[in-house]
């Protein structure tokens, strides 16, 4: 049976979480305003990434909120310590993965700044000594 305790968490983590959830639901709401956006600018390869970078900052708040979380501070008792076990690592692979890919992914977003930025009109006109 499932129990949910919140006597361990800390004052400011519980307010931390409410905080976090309902960045959560603004982070969503931007998210389904760019995508639903029909002007081409929304459309560029710059925000496809935002949107796919989206995935991996979602899958961490919800590992955070639903396993890291509760295990440090005993929440609920579906995630007890266990020894030899399938599931302590399951947990540290899907933690690494998610890592890895939100890393990644900020150099994904890197270089496409870095390459949009030199083929900017603006940059070409500056290097050349006029501005228009």
């Amino acid at each position: 049976m499932l129990q949910i305790s919140l006597e361990l968490v800390p004052a400011s983590h519980l307010l931390f979480m409410a905080i976090s959830w309902v960045s959560l639901v603004l982070y969503l709401r931007i998210l389904y305003i760019l995508n639903s956006r029909k002007n081409l600018e929304f459309k560029s390869s710059f925000f496809v990434i935002i949107k796919l970078h989206a995935i991996t900052d979602i899958a961490m708040f919800l590992f955070v909120e639903f396993v890291a979380r509760p295990r440090k501070y005993r929440i609920h008792n579906l995630i007890e310590p266990i020894n030899n076990n399938w599931l302590p690592q399951l947990i540290y692979f899907t933690q690494t993965a998610i890592k890895n890919t939100m890393f990644l992914g900020y150099t994904v977003v890197a270089v496409n700044r870095h390459f949009s930025f030199g083929q900017s009109s603006v940059v070409g006109s500056t290097v050349s000594g006029r501005m228009y």
